[in-house]
């Protein structure tokens, strides 16, 4: 649970957020040293970016056009409820849920925050920012979603470290579903000069195989030993978390990303709460490795009569759920 009125943190020294435009739209850019993270309030409450001045670490859209193609393809993204929904539609505690069918017609997917506007509730002073969207009754999420809620997102940017804490606030008087992820999109542009330039080793338990077109293929079971897909192979897969053990040997959640030719290394630790992963690198792309940390399996609600094995979960009313995560670069 969350304190409703609780900061993001103590400031940074030397940090900031600024008001910037991108492709001419209003953006808040975070910066702390030579760190940059780039905010879009207004579509969606989306970090699209993060770069240090020598290399992006998250993938960062073209432009406005393939942005809007696709934007939940870049950066971080908030899923609710994330990846599909079969059928449109699942039922809980009594209640028929119909989403609106889209990316193809026989199913919803990313759900409903990821698009939409959100508020600047705060700039504290370094590089901390606030953001809520609110889903009043009756509103149009509402027709879709009934129950009033309110989500926020806190981002803390210092160098080499950007935080996030995320909560759900139910402002119902009766239970509703929680199913949450990030449409995590991480960066691998050196790829192309040099194929063998990166090692990603991804915390995957036990794959999931109750629905076949999600089932996980074995050469994904590799990441466990650092290796990385072949140029233009395909990966769609579904896991339970687990972990990793670095080249230091300790044990690890979440996912790491080692440049062999820089050095650097980039972690990424999702809150436990997040039990499960996607992997994903739209048909092949080779430059980028969405690794999307969610607290359910896709299409939990309707995977199995006993709705909480897949992490389907119903927040209480009057209850916040609350997940902290962190980008690490050293």
């Amino acid at each position: 649970m969350t304190d409703n009125t609780k900061e993001c943190g103590a400031g940074v020294q030397g940090a900031e957020v600024a008001s910037v435009k991108w492709e001419g739209i209003p953006a808040l850019e975070l910066r702390a040293g030579d760190y940059r993270a780039l905010v879009l309030p207004g579509f969606g409450g989306h970090l699209i970016s993060l770069e240090d001045g020598t290399a992006p670490y998250l993938r960062e859209p073209a432009g406005i056009a393939a942005y809007l193609l696709l934007p939940e393809a870049y950066g971080l993204p908030v899923l609710f409820p994330p990846n599909r929904i079969d059928n449109c539609r699942f039922s809980a505690r009594g209640l028929d849920y119909h989403f609106p069918a889209n990316k193809g017609g026989t199913f919803h997917l990313h759900g409903f925050l990821y698009n939409r506007p959100w508020q600047v509730d705060r700039i504290g002073p370094a590089a901390e920012l606030e953001l809520s969207f609110t889903s009043p009754r009756g509103g149009e999420v509402y027709r879709w979603f009934p129950h009033p809620f309110k989500a926020r997102l806190c981002y803390r940017l210092e160098e080499g470290r950007l935080s996030q804490e995320i909560s759900i606030e139910n402002l119902d008087a009766r239970p509703m579903p929680l199913m949450l992820g990030f449409h995590s999109a991480f960066a691998l542009d050196d790829r192309a000069r040099d194929p063998a330039s990166y090692r990603i080793s991804i915390g995957l338990g036990d794959a999931l195989e109750k629905d076949q077109r999600q089932s996980a293929g074995a050469k994904l079971l590799e990441f466990l030993r650092g290796k990385i897909p072949e140029e233009k192979e395909n990966i769609w897969g579904q896991f339970y978390a687990g972990t990793y053990q670095d080249r230091e040997g300790r044990a690890e959640r979440g996912l790491l990303i080692e440049h062999l030719r820089t050095g650097k290394k980039l972690r990424y630790l999702p809150d436990e709460q997040f039990g499960y992963w996607v992997i994903w690198n739209q048909n092949g792309d080779d430059t980028f490795i969405c690794a999307e940390p969610q607290t359910c399996a896709i299409n939990a609600a309707n995977m199995h009569r006993d709705q909480d094995l897949f992490g389907f979960r119903m927040l209480e009313a009057g209850k916040t759920f609350c997940a902290k995560s962190l980008i690490t670069v050293e």
